[in-house]
């Protein structure tokens, strides 16, 4: 696999995460582009990724598209996988390449059943908190987290028309507001401020329809 390709193979947590960005020198990035993959959904990944699923990816990205690389870290509900090195510029977003590292959340989330889904919320909650890691090791706050669909360049949903935005940037603040220790908070409470969090945008959502 080329150079652009050289981190697939790498598979993090928060914590395996926080520490490869330690050693990374991020200067040419001031922020994070979330997209979703659509192309698999949910369904079509039961288990979530697997490496060799990066690296058919990259075949695709190499030699369908004629890429050289492709977006920085694809997320599932449980880890995040490698494929450009966090140190260069990825291809993800034609305006956001040079200034943004590009982040895949599995899913598609023009479709509602699966942002609502019990799993489609773990890959929006893991995805949260991979993207809180990369901000902290940058001193960067939720502002500098866009969506593809912010690129004028392009046409598209991405992350998708039913993406919870508003949500998912207040979870990176609050996993934000003390720095460092997104992985030391009790579970108990982190999984109930995570359930408090998606009540109230269910709630925001019923208000839209009344």
């Amino acid at each position: 696999m080329e150079n652009g390709f050289a981190d697939i193979g790498k598979v993090y947590d928060v914590e395996s995460l926080r520490e490869e960005l330690a050693g990374v020198d991020l200067s040419w990035a001031e922020g994070v582009t979330v997209h979703h993959t659509a192309f698999p959904n949910l369904d079509m990944r039961p288990k979530g990724f697997t490496v060799q699923h990066m690296r058919n990816v990259a075949w695709g990205y190499q030699h369908d598209r004629g890429w050289s690389t492709g977006p920085h870290l694809f997320v599932d509900e449980d880890q995040a996988f490698g494929m450009c090195p966090l140190g260069r510029p990825g291809v993800h977003a034609r305006s956001f390449n040079q200034s943004h590292i590009g982040v895949e959340l599995l899913g598609d989330y023009d479709s509602n059943y699966e942002v609502n889904s019990v799993r489609g919320r773990q890959v929006i909650s893991n995805g949260s908190r991979i993207i809180a890691t990369i901000c902290d090791s940058q001193n960067w706050d939720e502002s500098s987290v866009n969506m593809h669909r912010n690129d004028p360049k392009t046409r598209k949903t991405c992350p998708g028309a039913h993406f919870p935005w508003l949500d998912f940037k207040q979870r990176i603040a609050s996993y934000l507001e003390d720095r460092g220790e997104t992985t030391t908070e009790p579970v108990d409470n982190r999984a109930l401020r995570e359930r408090i969090a998606h009540i109230e945008w269910q709630l925001a959502q019923m208000k839209k329809l009344l």
